[in-house]
């Protein structure tokens, strides 16, 4: 019980009567023992199991549905309750009958470029049916997210080290990249791996900031980075990005800056009279060039 008239909340009222007059103030309140709850949370790897950084989602509105005495769905004596989810993607509602609920949430609540995944029953992605039970809460009813963007990239075997793919520069089959997205509670990383053309793709992601590294120890040994150790994208909802990463086994990956910093070095040193080429030492003296 929960009210009665005379403030008593015991399910009982007392009350006097003159007569002929009718009193129609008699009312009982009364809650259910029963609850239900959990989280809704964003699958940033599509694994379906909550890990790491990946983040619950606040802020979303929640509705619990218990159908009332005529015991239908969707009818007029159904009780309703309506909540929201907490900072960590949480929510619960208490004081319900027991019995089947349907639990539910609204998809244009959600971020921008978050869409439904899952959800307990298997059905709609955003409502779920669970049966209570009097005087427990029910706290297994999740609903998972994800993102409706895209990475893909490949990674090449940079034959003349110039960080450019060029016809000709195949693919490296099974490279292992590490792809890490800079989510709002920390880094979450997902790990890919290039198919025999050497290429990779990861959809269902989230919009925001995200890096790849090569694995240098999943391709054959010698080969190190011609374009970068890391590259990093800015992944729009809804979008598609790609990395393009290329490897040399030249002792030296002349690469843009680095090819005028090798030749700016080479005349410094030919300046101040001092350079090896070919294991000839090179002495400039006088305007005249000495080798030795």
């Amino acid at each position: 019980p929960t009210f009665d008239p005379d403030g008593g909340a015991d399910g009982a009222s007392r009350l006097s009567l003159a007569g002929g007059a009718t009193n129609l103030d008699q009312d009982f309140g009364y809650r259910g023992t029963a609850g239900v709850g959990d989280l809704l949370w964003l699958d940033v790897d599509a694994d379906g199991t909550q890990t790491g950084n990946e983040p619950g989602l606040a802020g979303v509105v929640v509705t619990v549905r218990s159908s009332g005495a005529d015991g239908i769905q969707g009818t007029p004596d159904d009780i309703v309750v309506v909540t929201t989810t907490d900072s960590s993607g949480r929510y619960r509602a208490l004081g319900l009958p027991a019995g089947d609920v349907v639990v539910s949430y609204d998809p244009t609540t959600l971020p921008a470029g978050y869409v439904p995944a899952s959800d307990l029953d298997g059905g709609s992605a955003s409502s779920a049916v669970a049966t209570l039970s009097s005087g427990g809460t029910r706290l297994d009813v999740d609903f998972v997210v994800v993102g409706n963007a895209a990475l893909n990239g490949v990674v090449f075997d940079d034959v003349n080290g110039n960080g450019v793919r060029d016809p000709g520069d195949r693919g490296i089959s099974g490279a292992r990249v590490v792809v890490i997205w800079n989510g709002p509670v920390g880094p979450v990383t997902i790990i890919v791996t290039t198919d025999a053309t050497g290429a990779w793709s990861k959809s269902t992601l989230p919009p925001g900031t995200y890096t790849a590294t090569i694995d240098l120890a999943s391709v054959p040994q010698g080969y190190r980075p011609s374009t970068g150790t890391t590259s990093t994208v800015n992944l729009p909802a809804g979008g598609v990005r790609s990395f393009v990463q290329g490897l040399t086994t030249l002792s030296l990956a002349l690469t843009g800056l680095a090819t005028v910093g090798v030749l700016y070095l080479a005349g410094s040193l030919l300046a101040a009279g001092l350079l090896v080429i070919a294991g000839v030492y090179v002495r400039r003296r006088r305007g005249v060039v000495v080798q030795r």
